[in-house]
């Protein structure tokens, strides 16, 4: 499977969505990419 050219680390995207979200809302992700925003989200 080919890496997406943009790829960032879960926990850098962990931190983020944890600094700048409370439990129970969303987080948007446009563009998704290879889907790692959605992955931390989901497993929060």
């Amino acid at each position: 499977m080919k890496m997406h050219p943009a790829t960032f680390p879960i926990s850098l995207y962990k931190k983020i969505i944890e600094l700048f979200t409370h439990e129970g809302e969303f987080a948007l992700d446009p563009f998704v990419g290879s889907g790692t925003a959605t992955k931390c989200t989901v497993n929060r």
